[in-house]
């Protein structure tokens, strides 16, 4: 038995090696920074027999400068399109142009891709039910 208590000892020990947890000690929270440029709404007016002006208009943090690179939307199952902005207002809202038919109601999800600082940002994404043409 004297044997024993020592081959227990060890291999208690061992154990206490095998779980202790290794490597760098607690994560630290991600830091969260506020967007740049928000955009507030989706508007999608029709024209031509299959055509739509896609607007979108947006503000600005305070103090932040930024540079409007692409209108994005992308319909239902579809791929995103992206284009070159229209300036309709600078530094308030953006148009693009899209054509898509469709016989029921489809909901287009849109937003803009920016530049500020030299790094590229993408907005939120805003949501419209469209209706059929």
């Amino acid at each position: 038995m004297p044997r024993s208590i020592p081959a227990l000892l060890l291999a208690l020990g061992l154990s206490a090696c095998v779980v202790a947890p290794v490597g760098p000690g607690p994560r630290r929270a991600p830091v969260l920074v506020a967007p740049l440029l928000t955009v507030t709404a989706l508007r999608v007016d029709p024209y031509g027999p299959y055509g739509y002006d896609i607007v979108m208009p947006y503000t600005v943090n305070v103090g932040a400068t930024v540079n409007v690179t692409r209108v994005c939307y992308r319909w239902p199952g579809g791929d995103p399109f992206c284009t070159s902005p229209a300036h309709l207002r600078p530094g308030r809202a953006v148009r693009a142009r899209a054509t898509h038919r469709h016989r029921r109601p489809q909901e287009l999800t849109g937003w803009v891709e920016y530049e500020s600082g030299g790094r590229k940002h993408r907005s939120n994404e805003v949501r419209m039910l469209v209706p059929p043409r």
